[in-house]
């Protein structure tokens, strides 16, 4: 049993990497739109999913912390 949780801890920190990594190009290309391009519409619906993809990362990674603390690995 402490197997799966672990491969499940694992795929979820791979989730997180994920989420962060699709936050970073968002705001890469947030801050494109806005310095090179002056699209302040645009970008603010980029910073806007940043937001949103900030805290899915933050939740998940709460999860994976609980996990840990609580000896589920």
């Amino acid at each position: 049993m402490k197997r799966k949780t672990a491969v499940n801890a694992l795929e979820k920190s791979v989730k997180h990497a994920q989420i962060v990594q699709e936050c970073v190009r968002h705001l890469d290309v947030g801050l494109q739109t806005l310095l090179k391009d002056r699209d302040v519409e645009k970008s603010h619906e980029l910073f806007h999913k940043v937001d949103v993809l900030e805290r899915d990362a933050d939740n998940l990674r709460r999860k994976i912390q609980s996990d840990i603390s609580k000896g589920e690995l």
